[in-house]
């Protein structure tokens, strides 16, 4: 019996391809953390809130039930569904809501001086009153505020949003009262 000599081993051709799969494993996790697939924001505040809106009155949003939401955390958002200025965005000022006095009264403290921005939590029970003016985008105009609120029987969308993690904690369609 008569052996073939090979003098070409395998072990380079395996360690070559070792070499090649590690390079791309890691080309691959660069990739993912630096693409943002991994991502490191907060969780987004599971709670049921339902809403009213009183023509000319307020914005009431009421938590109904979950996880407590931080104030500070908070945006509100208005879209006109129906009406004359449908399709219209607004930003809710928040800095007027109110909570029940129970709970302090206000949902940004007052020093005597001056307003300060530490908001209170929106917990379960408490209903946070926003002034109508504060609702929706209106200007002064010759004396008169111009600016795209709802009448009375249009539809608005009332958006909750978390600002930590930038996700909706709840969206609802409601009638103007």
């Amino acid at each position: 019996m008569k052996f073939i000599e090979n003098k070409e081993a395998v072990s380079p051709v395996v360690g070559v391809m070792l070499m090649l799969v590690v390079t791309l494993i890691i080309a691959g996790v660069v990739s993912a953390f630096g693409g943002g697939l991994v991502s490191t924001t907060s969780a987004t505040p599971q709670a049921s809130i339902s809403s009213s809106l009183t023509f000319g009155d307020s914005l009431k949003l009421s938590h109904n039930g979950g996880e407590t939401i931080q104030g500070e955390a908070l945006e509100v958002k208005t879209k006109l569904v129906s009406g004359q200025n449908i399709d219209m965005v607004s930003n809710v000022n928040l800095t007027e809501a109110k909570l029940p006095s129970g709970n302090g009264g206000k949902f940004r403290w007052y020093d005597g001086a001056r307003y300060t921005y530490v908001y209170e939590t929106l917990k379960t029970g408490d209903v946070l009153t926003v002034p109508w003016d504060n609702v929706f985008k209106t200007t002064l105009l010759n004396g008169e505020f111009v600016g795209y609120e709802p009448a009375k029987g249009d539809l608005v969308q009332i958006t909750v949003i978390d600002k930590n993690s930038g996700k909706q904690i709840a969206s609802s369609t409601i009638p103007v009262n």
